[in-house]
């Protein structure tokens, strides 16, 4: 069941070979569904959900960030032909919104520590750029302030990309607080696979009615992420209910009372979707405190047991006040020639920016081009065990340390 990333080995940054698809791994992206189920198992108590984004005001679901971002944009009055400043260290699933709306993408420059580049923005902005993307990337906060004091100057929306950052503080304020909207993607922090929302502690967020799930449908998400939950060893008390649902839902499908909601939230149609009742019910069951509080003490857990290993650099070493993180940031120099290694091991992990925007100019961004080939995440959820992270850290430092002993070549399989 392994899904194989693929690399495209060329100078420059990594595009996606023309007309090859891009699996997305369900390992790093779902690394364990556990303890926070989405019936409440685990939770505190229906108004626990009430923090980190949702703490500013009453959500707008959407079926994924992407088709938040673009609520986003078109909450902000964007319209095609509207140039937008996004980040060149980006996924592609950030610059899909702006091919929907037909809005145009002016990339900007980062700092090593993935900080803005404020002058390269200034230089970057003109008449027709509407709304400034800002990313939080890994759950470490942007300079906030000095973003918001630059698009008041400037006559910008300010967007805040929250994907990373669903939970978190900024000088002193909540995660999005600063921007004109903030966006959240919740399988990030959730035992989920889809779900975004729009929030904004300064503008209404809109109030379109989209389409549902239907009971059905909600009952087919049910079982996938109960079937992600047993294939991670998670809830293995519900797998005989799991499998009686899962006939269920199957059969009321065959008989067309009901559609395949993974369906639902793909490309531009998700754009009139919402996210099912799985996805809202495990917000509000939810233990913000307690998710905060294990993604901190397994992100410092694993950067004390990465310190010191040769070929890794942790980006990211300390853990600022109010961070909650998403994933552990690392950089690997040696990424190209171990990577299907660390996949053939099932090493959860991630490769954010392995793929750029086609549009993105070489060169522009030396950092972004440096780790789309060479960046790399190990995940830090809330549901993973002490044994598991030991495992996930042995395996890439014993892959590490034997590409550094043996230059050119792959390490040895166990």
């Amino acid at each position: 069941m392994q899904t194989r990333s693929i690399t495209v080995e060329r100078e420059g940054p990594n595009r996606p070979a023309e007309g090859r698809l891009i699996p997305w791994p369900e390992v790093p992206a779902y690394p364990v569904l556990g303890d926070l189920g989405p019936m409440g198992i685990g939770g505190s108590g229906a108004g626990s959900g009430a923090a980190g984004l949702l703490a500013l005001g009453a959500p707008f679901f959407t079926t994924a960030g992407r088709t938040a971002l673009a609520w986003a944009f078109k909450a902000a009055g964007l319209v095609p032909g509207d140039r937008v400043l996004l980040p060149a260290y980006h996924c592609l699933a950030m610059v899909e919104p702006l091919e929907w709306l037909g809005l145009e993408a002016v990339y900007y420059r980062l700092h090593d520590d993935l900080s803005i580049d404020l002058e390269d923005l200034e230089a970057g902005s003109d008449p027709a750029c509407k709304a400034l993307v800002a990313v939080h990337y890994f759950g470490f906060p942007q300079d906030a302030v000095r973003l918001r004091a630059f698009c008041d100057s400037a006559g910008l929306a300010l967007i805040e990309d929250c994907a990373h950052s669903f939970y978190g503080s900024c000088a002193g304020a909540p995660m999005g607080s600063f921007g004109d909207y903030a966006i959240g993607s919740l399988p990030k922090f959730f035992p989920l696979r889809g779900g975004g929302c729009l929030v904004s502690s300064r503008h209404e967020v809109p109030r379109q009615v989209l389409a549902g799930h239907g009971p059905v449908g909600n009952l087919q998400a049910l079982v996938r992420e109960l079937q992600m939950a047993h294939y991670y060893g998670r809830l293995r008390a519900l797998r005989p209910a799991t499998f009686g649902a899962a006939a269920a839902a199957k059969l009321l499908a065959l008989a067309g009372l009901g559609g395949d909601p993974a369906r639902l939230g793909c490309g531009a149609a998700g754009l009139e979707t919402a996210a099912g009742w799985v996805a809202r019910r495990s917000l509000a069951t939810s233990a913000p405190e307690e998710i905060a509080d294990r993604r901190r003490r397994h992100y410092a857990t694993i950067c004390r047991l990465l310190s010191g290993v040769p070929g890794i650099t942790l980006l990211k070493p300390r853990l600022e006040t109010g961070v909650v993180p998403y994933m552990v940031p690392l950089r690997i120099p040696a990424l190209g020639r171990i990577f299907a290694t660390l996949e053939d091991r099932a090493v959860p992990m991630q490769r954010f920016g392995q793929f750029l925007a086609p549009a993105l100019a070489p060169g522009l961004c030396p950092v972004s081009d440096d780790l789309s080939h060479h960046g790399l995440q190990l995940p830090c959820h809330q549901s993973l065990w002490d044994d598991e992270i030991e495992w996930m850290v042995t395996q890439l430092a014993d892959v590490c340390t034997k590409a550094g002993k043996q230059p050119g070549r792959m390490p040895a399989e166990h």
